[in-house]
C-alpha cells in the first residue's frame, strides 16, 4: 500500500468516528446523510481528494498527503486553496467553500475562510 493510500484510510476513519458517511463518486447519493465526504469529488482544477457536503452543499475540502509530507503540510496550502476556489462539477446550488483540511494519517491542518478572508481568492 502506497503511504498516501495508508493517510487516506486513516482519514476515512476519522471522518466516520466525526460523523461522516464516506463516498466514492461511482456510489455519490448526497443525500445519503446529513455530512457526506466524496473522495476523488470532480473540480474545474481537477479531482479533489475528499469533498465535504452538508445538506448536499459542497462546504469543504481535504487534501489527503503521506505521513513524511507532516512537517511542511502547509506545503499544499496553496492546493486546498484551489480546489477550495474551483467549480465543483455538477453542483447546480450557490455555494461557498468555507473550510480547508490539509491531512496526514497523523496531523490535520484546518482553515476556516470565515476567519481570515484573504485565503478566498476572487
Amino acid at each position: 500500500m502506497q503511504p498516501e493510500e495508508q493517510a487516506r484510510l486513516v482519514i476515512d476513519g476519522k471522518l466516520e468516528q466525526s460523523g461522516w458517511t464516506i463516498q466514492d463518486m461511482s456510489k455519490l447519493n448526497l443525500t445519503a446523510s446529513l455530512g457526506v465526504a466524496v473522495r476523488e469529488f470532480p473540480t474545474s482544477t481537477g479531482p479533489v481528494d475528499y469533498a465535504l457536503f452538508v445538506e448536499g452543499k459542497p462546504v469543504g475540502v481535504i487534501e489527503a498527503k503521506k505521513t513524511e509530507l507532516g512537517e511542511k503540510i502547509t506545503t499544499v496550502e496553496e492546493q486546498s486553496s484551489r480546489y477550495a476556489n474551483s467549480t465543483f462539477k455538477w453542483v447546480q446550488r450557490d455555494y461557498e467553500i468555507r473550510f480547508a483540511y490539509e491531512a496526514t494519517d497523523r496531523l490535520i491542518r484546518f482553515t476556516d475562510y470565515k476567519d481570515d478572508p484573504s485565503y478566498i481568492q476572487t
